[in-house]
């Protein structure tokens, strides 16, 4: 799946887990307005989200102007993720899932 998304109109990318339960997003956006958070989120129902960790830790980055940015995780297989960005950040970001 692949698209582009403009944070002045939705701050999320939706996806599910493949059946091997390993993903990987691509984010890349030349006009974002500044850096901008960005939080891994997973959901059984797609109603209830959470923020996705790792040993504890919150799966976050942050997203820089013309730099591509890659997030890879292992969930269950076909869980519910999103990709969420945090602020008031305006622009557009292209994505790519596997």
């Amino acid at each position: 799946m692949n698209g582009t998304i403009d944070l002045s109109s939705t701050r999320v990318i939706e996806g599910f887990t493949p059946l091997d339960g390993r993903a990987s997003v691509e984010l890349l956006s030349a006009d974002l307005s500044d850096d901008t958070t960005v939080l891994l989120e997973l959901s059984v129902s797609g109603d209830n989200w959470d923020t996705a960790e790792e040993s504890g830790t919150a799966i976050s980055d942050t997203l820089v102007q013309g730099e591509t940015k890659i997030i890879s995780f292992e969930a269950d297989q076909r869980i519910k993720f999103r990709v969420r960005f945090d602020g008031a950040t305006t622009g557009n970001i292209t994505w790519y899932t596997s």
